[in-house]
């Protein structure tokens, strides 16, 4: 796999350091239980009046799995006893929506609503888990309003969606919404490390690298990809001495097919460490075992003064890149202004 499957890591992937197939991520958990998302369903369940539905909105569907068994599982009154049971929906009164595809369709929620007046088998309440929310249609939503207005008292709806937006007002108005945020870098980081694995710089490039979700950080961890465009980023500035080198680096950076934004997130990462180098605290840099070319990227012009003035410019490439259609363009522009600042500093 080349760097290129970076792109979709956060979909897909390999698994690496994680729970056991159909399991739950223990680590995700953890860091779950701290959030305002899990004390407010918890909080819910514990004074008996779980509401009759849910909104999660998380752009990690590992995340957001989680936390819609931790839901059930709380309404159910026995915590965290059967969680495992919880999160692979295996009781008979969890239904997932949709049962195939990742789009809810008409059809999906009118099999919903029939069911929806059944007395429970085994469980005090009804459970439907409806996947990717916002793909419902408006004749779908409509059909759906219609149960979230007058909702059977042994039911609890858990819509999960990235983009909530694309629901209905109406739908929006009578959900408890509640939003998983994204974690830090180093959050994600002790989420997914392997404590046998040090110095754990590929655990600390895919927590890095992705955005706040451990689900992403997981299929990165086991992507090569990851080492192989962090290599790339390396070399390039290594090679990036004057406005004659931009061109051949560009291009190196963009035949790796990654995101543009990880390239300026590596750089920004590297140069992190270039000012702990700088600072004789090399002890706290996180590519230890890099020390010989981030010495030798100090040594070549990327001095504490000089890594201090390109940081405003990576933060102003980053926010580009998010409304600005021509990566390259924004991407060989930080380039240059690295080239520059450099050598303006190495007159001083």
């Amino acid at each position: 796999m080349t760097a290129g499957a970076l792109k979709n890591s956060a979909s897909g992937g390999r698994r690496t350091n994680a729970a056991p197939e159909g399991g739950f991520d223990r680590a995700a958990l953890e860091l779950l239980r701290g959030t305002p998302a899990f004390l407010r369903v918890k909080k819910d369940a514990e004074a008996g009046r779980t509401g009759h539905a849910y909104l999660i909105v998380s752009k990690d569907t590992e995340a957001s799995a989680m936390l819609a068994a931790l839901c059930m599982a709380y309404a159910e009154d026995i915590g965290e006893r059967r969680l495992d049971r919880f999160f692979k929906n295996g009781f008979a009164d969890i239904c997932a929506v949709p049962a195939e595809g990742a789009e809810v369709k008409a059809r999906d929620v009118a099999a919903l609503t029939e069911t929806a007046y059944l007395t429970p088998y085994e469980l005090k309440h009804k459970f439907y888990v409806i996947s990717h929310a916002e793909t419902m249609n408006e004749a779908a939503q409509n059909k759906l309003l219609k149960l979230l207005e007058e909702p059977p008292k042994s039911v609890v709806l858990l819509l999960k969606c990235a983009n909530p937006y694309r629901l209905l007002p109406t739908v929006l108005s009578r959900c408890c919404r509640v939003d998983i945020p994204l974690f830090s870098a180093d959050r994600v980081y002790e989420a997914i490390r392997d404590p046998a694995d040090e110095p754990g710089e590929r655990a600390y490039l895919a927590a890095a690298l992705s955005n706040g979700s451990i689900q992403a950080a997981r299929a990165m961890l086991a992507d090569p990809g990851v080492l192989e465009l962090f290599d790339t980023v390396m070399d390039g500035l290594l090679r990036l001495k004057t406005s004659r080198d931009v061109l051949s680096v560009s291009n190196a950076l963009f035949k790796t097919k990654a995101e543009p934004e990880q390239m300026t997130g590596l750089i920004d990462l590297i140069l992190g460490d270039c000012l702990l180098y700088n600072e004789q605290e090399k002890v706290l840099m996180r590519f230890k075992t890099r020390h010989k070319e981030i010495g030798s990227l100090v040594a070549g012009g990327f001095t504490a003064r000089a890594v201090l003035e390109i940081r405003p410019a990576l933060i102003r490439a980053a926010q580009r890149l998010r409304f600005y259609g021509n990566a390259l363009s924004v991407i060989e522009e930080l380039l240059f202004t690295i080239v520059e600042v450099k050598a303006k500093c190495q007159l001083l």
